[in-house]
Order: structure tokens, then C-alpha cells, then sequence
């Protein structure tokens, strides 16, 4: 490391930056091509009552690594999340503990006392999991994740299932392909979310936490002019919201969606309402030419039992990984 000059700093939120970053990031990610666009725009999009940066690794001017840093909000904002990403070119010269060490620096003067960091259990991460390890980060969750070949699957065996669902007074509705564009609507659907919301399995010692509710309709707004895959409501015969779904088209993989999140309200469940919108949801997207779709469930939630039920393949998991400071 003779004659290198080694620097750490902040990004500036510059495309060329953001260029840079995804391609490193690339060099790591098994089963998705990360986009410079889809990351400076979720990076304008961040709360700002609460810190995040990203910081850059310099050796003579070029980028070799970065770390992508934020705080949880609101009762949990004494949590802070990373994720770390260094060239593998540049692997074990120490570029991920420099940025590692500024990162615990900066989050312990803000009174940070857990760090989280999420990785998979695939070979391109085998290094990012050695360095957890040797920094004594202990293993708190477990994601199954999945994809389903979507042309592959025969809707029609479903449909007895959803005329089940469709007698019983229930309607389907796409709000942005059927007129549901009133603040009313928005305030109704954000309501119904964070319902479901709260019942989703957390790990230990993260509380679930409602975010502003402008933040919330500009990102939701993003969404609808982005990286819309569907979002398919479930209303019961007064018109009531009492389920969602909602998945991302992928902004380079334009023919995959992620599922975003799948619920349904306390007092209409275990009437196969998730397993009718997600087949819904599913059918639809097949008809706009849709090849593969994601999804993810803590180890916990039954909703993989659907997603196994409907065709779904196990593919590397997520392990998220938790430390006090």
C-alpha cells in the first residue's frame, strides 16, 4: 500500500458517483443490476429528519469501495444500517474496515447503540459474511427469498378460488388503471398499510414505526411514475380497503417485478383474500408480458406458504445481522 493515497469521504450525490458505485456493487450482486438512477433518486427521497450518507474509498482518486449508511426512525433511530461494498480487487487491503470504522465513528457521535447489515447467502457475499463474523455481529433474521417463472404458470386453475373470493361481495380494484387518484384515496391506502403493517414479523428490538405521511405520498407517487409493476386493491361490499399488494418493475430488468409488500387487515383474514390478490396481481402482470417475479418473507411470516403453494423457488436467502456499540 506503499505511494497509495488513501481517501475516505462523503459523496457528493453526483452521477458519475452513483455510475461508480453500481458498478462495484455489480461485481457483488448475484441476481440484480443495480441502477445509478434508481440510487440517487431513492437518496433524494430519504427522510431528512433522520442521517444517511454514503462514503467513498479513494486509492489515487479512484473509487474501491463504498459504505452506504442511515438511521432508523422515530423510537428506533438509536439503530443505525449499513451496507458495504468494496471491488473485490480490492478485498482484504482494508478499504472495507476504513470505511467500516469512519461509519461507527460518525454513528456512535449520534448516539447510535445497535448497527444492522444485510447480506445473502450466496458466494459473491462469502466476504461480507467473513466480516461480520470477524467483527462479532450476531445472525437475527433469516428472509426466504423467491422467484416464480411467471409464464409458466396456468391462472386458470385458479379460478375457482377467485370467484370464491368475488361471491362472498368482494372487488378487485387497480387504482391507477381505475380512477382512484383523490387525496382521500392515498390517505385511505396509506391507513390500511400501516394496519397490516404492524403484524408483519420484526426482529428483536425494532419497533414498527409509521412514517410521515408526506414522505410516504411522495414516494408512493414515485412508485406510480417509476417503477409501477401493480398495485391491486381488495375492497369488501361497502367499499372498505381491507388488503394490498404492490410490486416494483425492476428499472433495468424490465421484465421482472419485486413484490414490495402483500397484506390484508386483522378482522378479514384466513378468507384466502392474500392468496385472491396475489393470483389477481400475478395474472395481471403475466398479461403485460412479465417473465419473473421476487419475493421475500421474514422465516417467520406464513405468507411463504403461499408463495411455495404457487410455484415459487427458493433462491439465496437474506441474513440480516445485528451488533451493539
Amino acid at each position: 500500500m506503499k505511494n497509495l493515497e488513501i481517501k475516505i469521504k462523503s459523496w457528493e450525490a453526483k452521477k458519475s458517483e452513483a455510475e461508480d458505485m453500481c458498478k462495484i456493487e455489480g461485481l457483488i450482486a448475484h441476481d440484480y443490476i443495480p441502477d445509478p438512477k434508481q440510487l440517487l433518486n431513492r437518496w433524494w427521497l430519504a427522510d431528512p429528519e433522520y442521517f444517511h450518507d454514503k462514503l467513498i474509498a479513494e486509492i489515487n482518486g479512484q473509487m474501491v469501495g463504498w459504505i452506504n449508511i442511515g438511521q432508523f426512525r422515530k423510537e428506533n433511530s438509536h439503530i443505525f444500517f449499513f451496507d458495504l461494498f468494496v471491488n473485490p480487487e480490492n478485498q482484504h487491503q482494508g478499504m472495507g474496515t476504513r470505511l467500516y470504522n469512519e461509519f461507527i465513528s460518525t454513528s456512535k457521535r449520534m448516539g447510535c447503540t445497535k448497527i444492522i447489515s444485510e447480506i445473502y447467502d450466496h458466494p459473491n457475499w462469502a466476504s461480507g459474511k467473513s466480516f461480520l463474523e470477524k467483527h462479532k455481529f450476531i445472525h437475527i433474521c433469516t428472509n426466504r427469498e423467491y422467484s416464480l417463472n411467471l409464464q409458466n404458470v396456468d391462472f386458470n386453475q385458479y379460478n375457482s378460488l377467485l370467484n370464491e373470493v368475488l361471491n362472498q361481495g368482494f372487488t378487485f380494484v387497480e387504482p391507477i388503471k381505475d380512477g382512484y387518484n383523490s387525496s382521500e384515496h392515498y390517505k385511505k391506502l396509506e391507513s390500511m398499510q400501516w394496519s397490516y403493517f404492524q403484524d408483519m414479523p420484526y426482529p428483536k428490538g425494532i419497533s414498527h414505526t409509521r412514517e410521515n405521511y408526506g414522505l410516504w405520498l411522495e414516494d408512493h407517487k414515485f412508485f406510480e411514475k417509476e417503477n409501477y409493476g401493480i398495485e391491486l386493491l381488495v375492497l369488501n361490499s361497502s367499499n372498505d380497503y381491507v388488503g394490498c399488494t404492490q410490486l416494483e418493475a425492476d428499472s433495468i430488468e424490465t421484465e421482472k417485478c419485486w413484490t414490495n409488500n402483500l397484506g390484508v387487515i386483522k378482522e378479514y383474514r384466513r378468507k384466502k383474500l392474500a392468496t385472491a390478490l396475489k393470483i389477481e396481481a400475478l395474472k395481471r402482470l403475466q398479461k403485460r408480458g412479465f417473465t419473473e417475479i421476487r419475493t421475500d418473507n421474514e422465516e417467520n411470516n406464513p405468507m411463504y406458504q403461499i408463495n411455495v403453494n404457487l410455484g415459487f423457488q427458493a433462491v439465496p436467502f437474506s441474513l440480516e445481522y445485528m451488533k451493539e456499540i
